[in-house]
């Protein structure tokens, strides 16, 4: 992730970090990932932008496009349509007891 990021840059020694600490460079890693596009994340390491998921969901929102997901395909999960997705989230609030947020 990014702290690993982070890591490697400062290993390297590049005289433009030497005055940071590595809190610092963390930081600049997550600056870099959620504000610039200049880095991603690709199953769980930090990437080039362009190689990311986050550039892919991206492109694929522009373009109005499903984002399959290579795990939810080698899975062999259906992709649900709103109808679908309308009747089973009426059937799991209609159920007996509660369910948390999180798993709706």
């Amino acid at each position: 992730g990014r702290y690993s990021c982070a890591q490697a840059l400062m290993s390297r020694g590049l005289p433009f970090l030497e005055t940071f600490t590595l809190g610092q460079v963390c930081r600049f890693v997550q600056l870099a990932i959620s504000k610039k596009k200049v880095l991603g994340y690709l199953n769980g390491a930090v990437v080039p932008y362009g190689r990311s998921q986050s550039m892919v969901k991206e492109r694929c929102a522009v373009w109005q496009q499903p984002c399959t997901d290579t795990n939810a395909e080698a899975s062999g999960l259906p992709l649900a349509t709103w109808d679908i997705a309308k009747a089973c989230l009426r059937e799991i609030l209609e159920g007996p007891g509660s369910v948390p947020l999180s798993n709706v």
